[in-house]
């Protein structure tokens, strides 16, 4: 019980002697929706109608429909849920900085893809990555017998 309590209240510095930063399997996670289109003229030109609609959750999904050229258009936008890294670098930083608001329309972001509206629907919070962490040492110890 003492070991479990230690690696809880000290699971910043448990992460760093257990793995590197670039070795970490544990990445945070998130989900969102997105339209792709060629061109920033017409990434605007959506992002403008999604700001004036009263529901824009439920217009991203028809205008992602109508309007994107990634294959994910017939599920309204949805790409699921991903790691960090997953996606391509502009994509990822946008999605993953804490700075972008949650279920709001952001962008156009611009990708190798196209231009992307991005509609951030959850992200996993620094205190819950760190309880995973946590979690999969604790693991990795019962099954090796160290706790």
């Amino acid at each position: 019980m003492r070991a479990l309590l230690a690696l809880l209240l000290c699971a910043a510095s448990v992460r760093a002697s257990w793995l590197g930063a670039d070795e970490d399997p544990i990445q945070p996670k998130a989900r969102a929706v997105h339209i792709l289109v060629k061109s920033e003229a017409e990434a605007l030109e959506l992002k403008a109608q999604l700001d004036e609609s009263d529901d824009p959750a439920v217009l991203f999904g028809s205008l992602a429909l109508k309007h994107s050229r990634c294959p994910t258009a017939k599920l309204k936008g949805t790409l699921g849920e991903w790691k960090r890294g997953k996606m391509v670098r502009e994509f990822d930083e946008l999605v993953f900085d804490a700075a972008t608001p949650l279920r709001r329309v952001v962008g156009p972001v611009r990708t190798s893809s196209g231009w992307h509206l991005v509609r951030v629907t959850s992200r996993e919070s620094a205190d819950m990555l760190e309880h995973r962490r946590a979690m999969a040492r604790i693991n990795a110890n019962l099954a090796t017998g160290e706790l």
